[in-house]
């Protein structure tokens, strides 16, 4: 597989054992190490406990991280967490140092009702997302419509292009990072993102930025992305956006920079950081109509163009 497929990853799962019997051990012991030993990594099956992680941690098992604790979503079993409770079999599983192979969250769709499904999905996984690796943005140039490959409609530059539902993961774009973020202190505030299928720029939605935000605030910042790589001294930055309902609001960018080298760090917050704010261009300023030229003509429908 390595050799057809480069940077392919091989896991065994936790099934046959070494004399060829199908017995589950739910960890990585003598009976299944010859197999974790001959590929990539183990993905366990489910029904373990704390017990099973300790005793594998203790044990001293080679590369904790290439464990791939199975966790079943529909909590099937006698199992740790599952369906919304599937953060705390997850705070284990990092407890000890494993991966964790999430199996089966087709549950969020399958078991709701599906008029909910956009919420759910976001319940979901904002709730594991305290234990899910963030893979930083590390590339340029970023461009997004925040389309997730599925729609009402089909959205082409703020017009409705096809009127029908559809569904394509392959178009899928790159969405935000983070979901929920709580006001500073005890103020009570909230803001939080979510895909929007009922109006889109491209595709078949858009990223609504809702919330509730105390009277004490002139400004809130809502982040989106985690940008790990180095900026070019000139930064050609355009967005589009629509308000409803919010006469008084003004929207801008912001991007916090931090001179470091290109490395992975651990707890990036307490980095001494800076803020910048792009500077507005003239409508006449040569990039700015070289884009436009790019882009071709569009009617706004209200989006706004900056």
């Amino acid at each position: 597989m390595h050799g057809r497929v480069a940077g392919s990853l091989v896991l065994w799962y936790d099934s046959v054992l070494e004399n060829g019997e199908l017995k589950w051990q739910n960890e990585l012991n003598d009976k299944n190490r010859v197999f974790f030993r001959s590929c990539d990594g183990i993905f366990t099956n489910y029904n373990w406990t704390e017990q099973h992680l300790e005793g594998m941690a203790s044990d001293g098992a080679e590369q904790l991280h290439n464990v791939y604790v199975g966790v079943d979503v529909f909590a099937r079993g006698d199992v740790v967490g599952g369906k919304f409770e599937t953060d705390k079999a997850l705070s284990l599983i990092r407890e000890h140092g494993f991966s964790a192979a999430i199996f089966a969250p087709g549950w969020v769709y399958e078991c709701h009702d599906k008029t909910e499904f956009r919420q759910n999905q976001d319940k979901f996984w904002g709730l594991l997302s305290d234990y899910l690796p963030t893979h930083r943005v590390s590339l340029f140039p970023i461009n997004t419509s925040f389309c997730q490959g599925f729609g009402k409609n089909f959205y082409c530059k703020g017009k409705v292009e096809e009127a029908k539902s559809w569904f394509h993961l392959s178009a899928q774009e790159m969405q935000p990072l983070y979901i929920d973020q709580k006001a500073e202190r005890k103020e009570g505030g909230w803001v939080r993102t979510r895909g929007c299928p009922h109006d889109a720029w491209n595709g078949g939605s858009s990223l609504l930025v809702e919330g509730k935000i105390p009277s004490k605030h002139s400004t809130v910042s809502v982040r989106l992305f985690s940008v790990h790589v180095a900026i070019p001294r000139k930064t050609f930055v355009s967005f589009i956006y629509k308000l409803e309902d919010s006469p008084g609001v003004k929207v801008s960018l912001e991007l916090k920079t931090i001179n470091a080298p290109l490395c992975s760090y651990q707890g990036v917050e307490d980095i001494p950081s800076s803020s910048v704010q792009p500077e507005l261009l003239t409508e006449d300023h040569g990039l700015v109509t070289q884009f436009r030229q790019s882009c071709g003509l569009w009617r706004s429908e209200g989006w706004v163009n900056r």
